[in-house]
């Protein structure tokens, strides 16, 4: 992923618990979101609109249902990374691209 991509949006941990979460545990957990889009070399923004696009059952082109795949994996590694050594509970935390 190009720098420029980067900079052009800010991903945040997002969710009713995500006030939980220690400075910190928001860094690992944006960090592995990062790591996910890099690996696959796509822009957050374009996963987030494909996502938003699934959510409102509106009918999705392979690179679009391509990008819900990648979303979904960035967002269980930021909710893996931000939570490690915590006890199993009902949490709601994932990521957004602003």
């Amino acid at each position: 992923m190009q720098d420029a991509v980067k900079a052009q949006c800010a991903i945040e941990m997002v969710g009713d618990d995500s006030g939980m979460l220690s400075a910190s545990e928001v860094k690992a957990g944006i960090e592995a979101a990062w790591a996910v889009f890099n690996r696959y070399e796509v822009d957050p923004l374009d996963c987030a609109k494909a996502d938003k696009k699934r959510e409102s059952n509106e009918l999705l082109t392979s690179d679009e249902a391509l990008m819900c795949v990648i979303w979904d994996t960035a967002d269980e590694a930021a909710w893996r990374a931000a939570t490690v050594g915590w006890l199993s509970r009902d949490i709601l935390i994932g990521i957004a691209v602003n």
